[in-house]
Order: structure tokens, then C-alpha cells, then sequence
């Protein structure tokens, strides 16, 4: 089965890719422009120059988005131009080629906004309250191909994934436990250098807070899963399906970095640094995922304290390699 995949070259797309193999998939170019409708259209029918010849795609993973809310929060615009324009530019291609299979769209957990401790976890029926501009896009992307949007019938299957906190190798530093990765990795080096604490204390947001985790390796096979399940039998047109994705379980930040410190051998004291809290911070988060499971009986299968060496180990070796490099 081939995969059409927009963001492939991005932190989640490339474990799809290592997941999947690179000759199952099709990945829409970095050079084009999501929101350029001509060239997508170009790209998606096959059209566009130097693509290869009879390029055909059996379902479609749209990964491409602005994923920061930090990022969101200072450039709310770009941010809603990205994640639904360039979606209802895909979808208007996939629809004028008149597609049929099954297209992925990756929303959020954080469409949930503010959910209520007793109405942990989360599920699906949940209503969306979205409290930054990045999971408003997401809302905004998913009301696309809902019942009334622009793209409900349109001949293809969508399929709507609200992944919680994935984390793994290769994760951008703006994102917590890949920050605190990055700055334990360095204190690691200097240590071995025969600097300590030369960094200074580690910068951290507020550590009482608790997120359901996924490794991103875990991530990519359900959504795999979700493109070759079986269709459920119905008569009439479908729902548009939409699954949680994570691991059922919350865990507190500090228990993160607690678990990094050890795993990195350093000793190192840190702060709050007041640029990485959001205001109205949700206290509590943890995914109901039990629609996933019973629809492809995909569950998490990587511990997290394997992730986190994983983490650990790949931003060490980054880290090496810059300091290779740059002497």
C-alpha cells in the first residue's frame, strides 16, 4: 500500500517513514507550498515535474501543521494558515481527483481544551474547547470534513486522530521533555569536559502538571493501523471517525525529568522559567483510548523509561556530532 504522506520530512514523518518504509510512501515535497492550491493539485494528480511517473497513492497521512503553541500564540494567523488552508487545499485536490481511500487527518488532544478532573480521562464526545490558536486550527481543520464542512461527502474517507504528548528521538527542543533532553545532553558533555553546572540551572515550565505520554514509534503504528483497519459494514454514509491516540495513562513532569537526570548520570538543580508557563495551564490531562483500541487493537508497545533513554541517547549524540563537526 502506498502512503501519501505532507510533512514527511518532520519529526513524526520520518518515524512513519522508518515505520513504513520509504518505498511505501509518496511524501509531498518540502519545496512545495501547501498553500500554493495549484501546485497541490500539480503534485497530488501526478502532474507536477521530475515526479515519477504513475505515482499513485491508496490512502493519505496529513501530518503537516505549525505544531507549536508557543509559536501559535505569537503568530496566531500564520498558524491558522497553515493548519486549514493548506488541509482545504489538499482535501480540494484529493477531491477534484476524485479519491476514494482513506485520508488521515492529525488534529490534537489539545482541541479538549479544559476538561474537567472528573471527566478524566478524556473521550471522544468530549466537547472541543480549544484555548490557543494552534488547537482552534486544529477544530477549524477538523470541521472541514464533519457533517456541514466543505469536504463532508466528498468521496473520500476522512479519518480524524487526536494524538496527547508523543515524545521520541529527533523531537524539536521547543516541546518539554525534548528540551530537557538537549540541556541535560550538555550538561553531560561539559561534565565529561571537567565543567560542571556551566550551563547554569535547567530551565524548566511547571513541573506539577501531568500529560499522557506516547513514544512517537507507537504513534506512527496506530496511525498505520487506522489507514488498513477493516471498514466497519454500514449502510448509508459514514460517520467521520475520530480517535483518541495515547497511552491511557498521566504522568507527572517532574517524574519525566526525574527519570532523565538519573538516566543522564548528572546531578544538576533547576528553575521555572516563567517564558515556558501558559497562562490557565491545564493541571490534569490523560486520553480515554479505548475506541482505538477496539477498532484496531493497537495498544502502546515502548516503556517509557525506553523512550526516555532513547530521547536521552539521540540528543547526547547530536550534541557530539555539532561539537564533531564545528572543531
Amino acid at each position: 500500500m502506498k502512503v501519501l504522506v505532507t510533512g514527511a520530512s518532520g519529526f513524526v514523518g520520518q518515524h512513519f517513514i522508518n515505520h513504513v518504509g520509504a518505498a511505501n510512501v509518496i511524501a509531498f515535497p518540502e519545496s512545495l507550498n501547501l498553500l500554493e492550491a495549484e501546485a497541490v493539485y500539480s503534485f497530488v494528480s501526478g502532474q507536477h515535474s521530475g515526479q515519477k511517473a504513475g505515482q499513485k497513492f491508496d490512502t493519505v497521512l496529513h501530518l503537516a501543521a505549525l505544531s507549536s503553541v508557543a509559536q501559535s500564540l505569537e503568530d496566531p494567523v500564520q498558524t491558522t494558515n497553515v493548519n486549514v488552508e493548506g488541509t482545504r487545499n489538499l482535501l480540494q485536490a484529493l477531491k477534484d481527483l476524485g479519491f476514494s481511500g482513506r485520508v488521515l487527518l492529525v488534529s490534537t488532544g489539545e482541541v479538549y481544551g479544559a476538561v474537567d478532573e472528573k471527566n478524566l480521562p478524556v473521550t471522544e464526545t468530549a466537547q472541543v474547547a480549544p484555548r490557543n490558536p494552534y488547537a482552534q486550527s486544529k477544530v477549524a481543520m477538523e470541521k472541514l470534513v464533519l457533517p456541514g464542512g466543505a469536504f463532508a461527502g466528498a468521496g473520500f474517507t476522512p479519518l480524524i486522530a487526536r494524538p496527547f504528548n508523543h515524545i521520541g528521538p529527533g523531537q524539536a527542543e521547543h516541546f518539554a521533555v525534548a528540551s530537557f533532553t538537549a540541556q541535560l545532553a550538555r550538561r553531560k558533555v561539559d561534565a565529561g569536559h571537567g565543567d560542571k553546572d556551566l550551563a547554569g540551572p535547567m530551565k524548566t515550565g511547571d513541573l506539577r502538571v501531568t500529560r499522557d505520554f506516547t513514544d512517537v514509534r507507537d504513534v506512527v503504528a496506530a496511525y498505520m493501523k487506522l489507514l488498513t483497519m477493516r471498514a466497519p459494514i454500514s449502510i448509508g454514509v459514514q460517520p467521520v471517525e475520530i480517535y483518541n491516540l495515547g497511552s491511557g495513562v498521566e504522568v507527572e513532569l517532574q517524574t519525566i525529568l526525574d527519570h532523565l537526570i538519573r538516566i543522564s548520570g548528572t546531578s544538576t538543580k533547576f528553575e521555572t522559567d516563567p517564558s515556558r508557563l501558559r497562562p490557565n495551564e491545564q493541571r490534569r490531562m490523560c486520553a480515554d483510548v479505548t475506541k482505538i483500541r477496539a477498532a484496531t487493537n493497537w495498544t502502546p508497545q515502548i516503556k517509557l523509561e525506553t523512550t526516555l533513554e532513547d530521547c536521552f541517547h539521540a540528543a547526547l549524540e547530536k550534541l557530539k556530532t555539532s561539537e564533531r563537526i564545528t572543531t
